[in-house]
Order: structure tokens, then sequence, then C-alpha cells
């Protein structure tokens, strides 16, 4: 027998995400290009985190992919303020705006894509998908292209999968169990 293993999906092209100013908040709402939003937040949700004291939002990479030189240039023209770490091996951006949209959506063992990822258009999905895959994957090019992606979450494993099918691609889960170290 066979299985089919992929999808053909259309979904909806967004051209802008808007990112909402906090209640009570005397900041503009940002209009970003939704392309441009996907590629960080696909980063992000790889590789960043939030933590209230001072609202910070930060994303770390030890690789050197030129991805965080790619997140600085995306965020400041967002009109965000970034710091970084003397190792240059993370950035930080302390934005009660970016917090707060960006913290609903977990860390590590509960970290997720925000519903709305998996509504888009194949092509902007993919744009996540990758993105993402940068900061927590990786692409085997001696398999024929295999490309893994992975997570701490189940929620985000299952969003994986079903980001993987909507553009087209094969997708398994294995657990690997709980590793020790970093």
């Amino acid at each position: 027998y066979h299985v089919k293993r992929d999808a053909k999906w259309t979904g909806e092209e967004v051209d802008t995400f808007i990112l909402e100013a906090p209640e009570g908040s005397l900041a503009e709402p940002k209009l970003i290009p939704m392309d441009e939003w996907l590629r960080f937040l696909g980063f992000w949700v790889a590789e960043g985190y939030t933590t209230k004291k001072l609202y910070h939002v930060g994303l770390v990479q030890v690789k050197e992919n030129g991805m965080l030189a790619e997140m600085r240039a995306l965020l400041k023209s967002w009109g965000f303020s970034i710091s970084n770490d003397k190792r240059k091996i993370e950035l930080r951006v302390s934005n009660k705006q970016l917090w707060s949209y960006l913290h609903q959506f977990g860390e590590a063992i509960d970290k997720k894509f925000p519903d709305f990822v998996l509504g888009l258009s194949s092509r902007q999905i993919k744009i996540a998908l990758e993105s993402y895959i940068i900061g927590d994957g990786s692409v085997d090019k001696t398999c024929a292209d295999k490309t893994w992606g992975y997570a701490s979450s189940p929620k985000l494993a299952d969003q994986l999968v079903e980001m993987a099918l909507k553009v087209g691609w094969a997708a398994n889960i294995n657990n690997r169990g709980i590793r020790e170290g970093t």
C-alpha cells in the first residue's frame, strides 16, 4: 500500500503583520512586512526567549550563520533598540510591545508558533519553517536534502509537522528522549 505524505495547501497570503501596542500603552501599533516578520518569528521560536525583567526579548545563536546579523537588521528597521552580549552570540531588545506579543508563545518546553501562521500560504509558512530550521535544525545535503527540526515542545513538534506538510514536505516525529547537558 501507499500512504500520501504531503499535501497541497493554499492558505492566505498576508502582506502586513500588525504588532499591537500593549493595553494601556502609549506606543503605536507597528506595521511590519509579513515576510520579514515570519523570518524573525521562525528564528525566535527556535532560538528566542522572553524575560519579564525589563521586558527582554532575546535571540541566541552560538553557530555563526549570519542569522544574528540579519535579525539585528530587521529589528532595527522596525525601530527597536538592540544590545549585544560580550560574546556576540545574543541579541536583546527591551521593549514591552514586542515582549507582550512574543511572551504568550512560551519558553522551551511549551514554545509554539502563533495559530495564524498555520493558516498562511505555503510560501509564507515556508519562510517561518526555514528560518526555524536555521535556528534549531539541520539539513543533510548528502542524503537527498533531508531536513531536521528539533523541538522540546510537543505542541511545537506537531506544528512543525503540519507546516512541513503544508509546504509539500513529508514529515515524521521522532522522540530522541531527554538529552543530558546543553
